[in-house]
């Protein structure tokens, strides 16, 4: 999770997070109009999945882009194609906003901000190319969460044994040491052996000394990441954790998201497309 991209790739609750905001935003109704007379969306794809798409690249890199399709010979608009964000270069020069796409040792492009349709998260570093994303914002919260699974998973893996440091008296030589060592490991590694009982001759002192997982504060950590991410993308914890005590405070919730993270997005998205 080194990377927002990758964390959304790994971490649920960051992908579960990022997919409510997109689907959200790309389910609200709209109406197109040509003049006063209220049409059909002209162009392809349809307009949830420009919309979609478009969202995704905003909260994982903090920009998107879509390149406006032409019919042969012409300026007649027939449709968009988003563009992989971590694949466009943003450059500026002369006054100019500049556009290119590298894909596979491939340069497409160069466009102009006519052929291109750019947008931006905010930010206070730069004026052009993107902003700060969301995800980004998150990338801590989601490393922990990612490092929490990643700790559990190989205690599981190893049986649910913990660290274990195991001493005796004595000076006993390398050789033996070893055996002793691969022993025990053949004995008390891995799922298979977690229930297994060993009888051994010596004065051996075992050390445990990984910490017992409930003195861990999983329960707490895991709290403190939903409510980071959450917080991050404008998703209250109840929605992301689908988890809310009751009826009443889930229709809070589902309102306070509406009118604080889907609805204030809109305009950016209108002003945009037309």
């Amino acid at each position: 999770a080194g990377d927002p991209i990758s964390a959304w790739a790994s971490v649920p609750l960051l992908y579960r997070a990022v997919s409510l905001r997109a689907s959200s935003l790309s389910s609200v109704p709209f109406v197109v109009f040509q003049g006063a007379d209220e049409v059909d969306w002209p162009l392809e794809p349809d307009l949830p999945t420009i919309i979609y798409t478009l969202e995704l690249g905003l909260l994982l890199t903090g920009a998107a882009y879509a390149l406006k399709q032409f019919k042969a010979g012409g300026r007649v608009l027939t449709g968009v194609q988003t563009l992989n964000p971590t694949t466009v270069k943003w450059d500026y020069k002369d006054g100019r906003n500049i556009f290119s796409q590298h894909v596979g040792g491939k340069q497409y492009g160069p466009w102009s901000a006519e052929d291109i349709m750019a947008m931006r998260e905010p930010s206070m570093t730069a004026d052009k190319g993107a902003g700060l994303a969301p995800a980004q914002v998150a990338l801590s919260a989601s490393k922990l969460r990612f490092n929490m699974d990643a700790f559990a998973t190989a205690f599981f893996e190893n049986g649910a044994q913990p660290q274990t440091l195991i001493t005796t008296t004595g000076n006993p030589g390398t050789s033996e040491m070893e055996r002793a060592q691969s022993f025990f490991s053949r004995r008390m590694s891995g799922v298979s052996n977690a229930w297994r009982a060993l009888f051994l001759r010596g004065d051996l002192k075992v050390t445990t000394l990984t910490p017992e997982l409930k003195t861990m504060g999983m329960k707490e950590l895991a709290a403190h990441v939903a409510l980071d991410i959450g917080a991050a993308l404008g998703v209250p914890r109840s929605i992301l954790e689908s988890d809310a005590a009751n009826y009443a405070t889930s229709k809070t919730d589902m309102e306070s998201f509406w009118h604080m993270t889907i609805r204030p997005r809109l305009p950016m998205y209108e002003q945009a497309i037309n």
